[in-house]
């Protein structure tokens, strides 16, 4: 007979906490141990499984490189949109089958990262196949077009003297330029400091200019403010990478 298994949230109780258990456990024994990610993202999926075909882990804790502040990103794929309860600290997406091609084709570079880089929990044969695809000439064009509205997008907001969004705009595009910069590589926070450190942001400036981006996108205050200075040293590495792509695929670009 398969042991009962029940899932509770630690309440606070003193300078401890406690648990509460059904009356039947009375002078049982117990065991009490905290649950892993991967134990907590399924825990949550449990009512909806037979939907899910399948659940992948993705960002900072897929690339081990969270910390205190990172939030778990989880994408299911599924047959309809499930309505998983939200939890506080989780980021869940859900995609159709549909929705993930069509989310492929609008956000090329997104994408390839979050597949790339995605740690499952329940496989699906059509993201593992997406795993080796390369981002094609169609979805380079298309990137470097977005890439460049979302540069004008940055200028008009630093004209009108919005830093901190600017900053936001600008951290996130150079996020995917940094991918896509002399060839498809996978995104990872270290290596995306080391590439601003050489564009001669400093150490400081970008845990200050990453918080924030964090902060806004979280909808959280952020400790610090975006200043000009910062916005014209990323709008300048932002602009010459973008060229510098452009420069590398030209028959792409032009077509």
């Amino acid at each position: 007979m398969k042991e009962p298994k029940i899932v509770k949230k630690v309440m606070p109780s003193g300078n401890a906490g406690g648990i509460y258990v059904p009356k039947g456990w009375v002078s049982q024994q117990v065991v009490v141990r905290l649950l892993g990610t991967e134990e907590c993202i399924l825990e949550m999926l449990r009512p909806h499984m037979e939907h899910v075909s399948g659940a992948y882990l993705y960002g900072s804790h897929a690339r081990h490189e969270a910390d205190d502040a990172s939030d778990i990103n989880v994408f299911l794929v599924a047959d309809r949109m499930v309505p998983v309860e939200p939890k506080h600290g989780v980021s869940m997406e859900v995609f159709t089958k549909e929705a993930l091609s069509a989310f492929s084709h609008g956000s090329p570079v997104e994408c390839f990262c979050m597949v790339n880089e995605a740690v499952a929990l329940k496989r699906n044969e059509a993201v593992e196949c997406m795993k080796d695809q390369f981002l094609d000439g169609v979805k380079i064009r298309r990137f470097c077009r977005d890439a460049r509205r979302s540069l004008e997008f940055s200028d008009r907001l630093a004209k009108e003297k919005d830093y901190d969004s600017a900053a936001y705009s600008l951290i996130h595009c150079l996020r995917s330029l940094y991918v896509v910069d002399a060839g498809v590589r996978k995104y990872t926070h270290r290596g995306f400091k080391s590439f601003l450190l050489e564009k001669g942001l400093t150490s400081r400036d970008f845990y200050r200019l990453y918080d924030l981006y964090r902060a806004i996108r979280d909808e959280r205050p952020a400790k610090m403010p975006a200043r000009e200075e910062d916005v014209v040293i990323l709008m300048g590495v932002a602009v010459r990478l973008l060229s510098k792509i452009e420069s590398i695929y030209p028959q792409i670009i032009k077509c």
